[in-house]
């Protein structure tokens, strides 16, 4: 069994951009990053 710090064992492996999008706490930071400029117009607005 390989352990390492900070996941030091997977350093310098290859990227997988799927993945790292499908995980949940990427999507809600998407989606609050699209969101939120677009609420505080509708604020403003009114």
């Amino acid at each position: 069994m390989e352990s390492g710090a900070y996941g030091a064992a997977n350093a310098g492996g290859s990227f997988d951009l799927r993945r790292f999008l499908s995980q949940p706490q990427v999507v809600t930071r998407l989606v609050s990053m699209l969101s939120g400029p677009s609420c505080g117009l509708l604020v403003s607005a009114s």
